[in-house]
């Protein structure tokens, strides 16, 4: 009599990734993929997918491949004999995009000086390099970070980062 035992059950894990590898999620809050490819075990094509999420106790999935949020996930794959192989999963993320404007008014109305107020801008999280676009008031357009000469009136600026992530303030 030959008696045989299947191949080892093995899970290979895919992870999305930005350009550079530096995260799986290119902007905080958006979503990543999850690609799992098994082999061995018995039953190829009968395996069962089990995952969980260690930030949130209540999320699970039984699909194969995700679409996920940043986390620690934990997968655990059944063959049909039963047999487990299980493998964690870090998904990471940039920090929150965020902006911070510190407004110097203008010092007086329809003085000589009428157009001397500024905004600077600190940005952080997300990715550097970042680019800016400022609209405004009478036309004024600026893709600098720091803005000045300006006179009274609403600017709106778009910041988008290197991964494409954009944050918007007035």
């Amino acid at each position: 009599y030959t008696l045989d035992q299947p191949d080892s059950l093995s899970i290979s894990v895919t992870p999305s990734h930005t350009p550079d590898g530096n995260f799986n999620i290119g902007c905080n809050g958006g979503d990543g993929t999850i690609d799992i490819t098994v082999t061995g075990g018995s039953g190829p094509g009968t395996y069962t997918y089990s995952w969980t999420m260690a930030e949130d106790p209540v999320w699970n999935s039984n699909q194969e491949d995700l679409t996920i949020k940043a986390g620690h996930y934990t997968l655990i794959v059944t063959d049909i004999n039963g047999c487990t192989n299980t493998r964690s999963v870090v998904m990471t993320e940039p920090e929150r995009l965020t902006i911070t404007m510190s407004v110097s008014d203008i010092t007086c109305l329809n003085a000589p000086a009428y157009n001397d107020s500024a905004i600077d801008l600190t940005v952080t999280g997300g990715r550097a390099p970042y680019a800016y676009s400022w609209t405004g008031s009478s036309g004024f357009v600026s893709t600098v970070d720091d803005i000045s000469s300006l006179t009274e009136g609403t600017y709106n600026l778009t910041v988008t980062d290197a991964y494409g992530c954009q944050i918007s303030a007035d």
